[in-house]
């Protein structure tokens, strides 16, 4: 039963509410009971219907979206067959047209145009399909596509001041094809007045390909002569610094000049042609050295012959590298110093005496640094710029190591003729010859000389060497120094 005052549950029986006091009626209780179950029982129908309902609604929805889902599906498949049968068939803009949005349309055309060749077309494609999608893929393939494809080169040559149009149109090579495209320069116009090389750089309006123009601005030169140069054989020439030119105006002007060589040999008569170039000149500069022999020749004497064919000897010996006014290098002097030491230094009792020996090495020599330097002096009359390991020589504390030589059968030179050149210059033709191993006749003999000791096996002619040479004296002795070995 239920409190007719405050709806709290009444015992059957009870007069009073056990929770508000209030008497109870009993009859008036069993009206609100039944009340209270008739509004019970309409409110559990009512729930039931509803339920119901909802449950019906909800299968037809469910329904109905799996139906849409699966129509959906069925439609997307059919869309995506249809677009790949045009992208086979080559029609591209059908496959586009299907759907606009779709990013993977525009990638798959252009690995298709990329496979032609005509990566053009497909950096046109991409632009459409950014242009619909504004997807960042498009924008990097894009940009990607622009940096791969090749730039463009034209090279043009104009006099300094002359008038220039930079050109409205160039010849491009796109999609397998030249193509005559409209091209935007990133300048208007072209400045003349400075003589150099510039670069511009310009896109063309389709495709937008890259084109660079290389323009050289060179000098309004007319002619600049050929130079012809006559000099004795070991006279010393410097080629020009400058040379004249005649420009176009009638007037003429110098300009620097660069050769082609730095260094003439004026050793041996000979004709020798030197190119040069200016710059801001496309054609070359000529010179054409003529050397005339020299009408001064020695007559040696036994002595200074035998003299100077020691002193040469030296350097076949140690198979010194041709070079010019002194230009020879660390490792050759210290090559032919170490060799000179092998050869030359023996005393009656087999010892070298600018040989060093250390205990516990046998199979070593040590020779110092300045004992070096005194030889290549005395030869050269230059020394070591800086003392260094060499290929097959160890330097270490002021020290070279030699290992023990093995026996080397050397060759020889003979002086051919001696020029003198005047100021102590001289110019020596000589001859090395390489003898047998059981050669024991006079290196300073004559070939007669060598058949009689050794019919069957005399020295042979090896090669010719030219040399210049400098007479000095130091200390009052005399001696010869070798400037070049060509």
């Amino acid at each position: 039963m239920i409190c007719s005052n405050c709806g709290g549950e009444v015992k059957e029986g009870t007069k009073f509410c056990i929770k508000c006091g209030t008497p109870q009626d009993l009859a008036k209780i069993q009206k609100i009971d039944s009340q209270a179950s008739k509004k019970r029982r309409s409110f559990t129908s009512r729930v039931w219907v509803r339920s119901i309902i909802g449950i019906v609604i909800l299968i037809g929805v469910l329904v109905g979206i799996g139906f849409s889902e699966y129509t959906k599906s069925e439609e997307t498949n059919e869309k995506k067959a249809l677009r790949d049968q045009y992208l086979k068939l080559g029609r591209y803009q059908n496959a586009i047209d299907i759907n606009p949005k779709n990013v993977d349309t525009y990638l798959e055309i252009l690995k298709l145009y990329s496979v032609k060749n005509m990566e053009d077309e497909g950096l046109l494609i991409l632009k459409e399909g950014y242009r619909n999608t504004s997807d960042g893929r498009l924008k990097d393939k894009i940009q990607e596509l622009k940096d791969k494809l090749p730039v463009t080169d034209i090279g043009v040559t104009i006099n300094q001041n002359e008038k220039y149009d930079l050109p409205a149109r160039a010849k491009i090579k796109v999609n397998n094809s030249e193509e005559d495209l409209v091209v935007k320069w990133d300048q208007a116009t072209a400045d003349t007045s400075k003589v150099g090389t510039y670069t511009l750089l310009g896109v063309s309006e389709k495709y937008e390909r890259k084109v660079k123009l290389t323009l050289k601005i060179i000098y309004d030169i007319l002619q600049i002569e050929d130079l012809n140069a006559v000099i004795t054989q070991g006279q010393q020439y410097v080629l020009p610094q400058k040379v004249t030119a005649k420009m176009k105006d009638n007037t003429t002007r110098e300009f620097d000049v660069l050769w082609n060589s730095s260094v003439v040999n004026t050793d041996k008569v000979s004709s020798q042609v030197f190119n040069g170039s200016i710059d801001g000149y496309d054609k070359n500069v000529k010179l054409t050295l003529n050397i005339s022999p020299i009408e001064k020749q020695v007559q040696m004497g036994k002595t200074l012959k035998d003299k100077l064919d020691t002193f040469f000897s030296s350097f076949a010996e140690a198979d010194v590298k041709p070079f010019q006014n002194s230009d020879i290098s660390d490792e050759e002097l210290m090559n032919f110093t170490i060799l000179n030491i092998y050869k030359n230094n023996w005393d009656l009792k087999g010892y070298n005496k600018l040989v060093e020996t250390r205990s516990g090495d046998i199979n070593n020599g040590f020779v110092k640094a300045a004992t070096i330097d005194t030889i290549t002096y005395k030869y050269f009359g230059k020394k070591v710029t800086v003392h260094k390991s060499i290929p097959g020589y160890t330097y270490e504390k002021g020290y070279y190591k030699l290992p023990r030589a093995s026996v080397i059968i050397y060759p020889f030179s003979q002086v051919n003729k001696l020029y003198d050149l005047g100021n102590n210059l001289y110019i020596a033709e000589i001859s090395i010859y390489q003898p047998s191993i059981n050669f024991v006749g006079d290196p300073h003999g004559s070939l007669d000389n060598w058949l009689k000791s050794d019919p069957h096996s005399p020295p042979t002619l090896s090669k010719k060497v030219t040399t210049r040479i400098k007479k000095v004296n130091e200390a009052g002795k005399e001696r010869y120094i070798l400037i070049s070995y060509q």
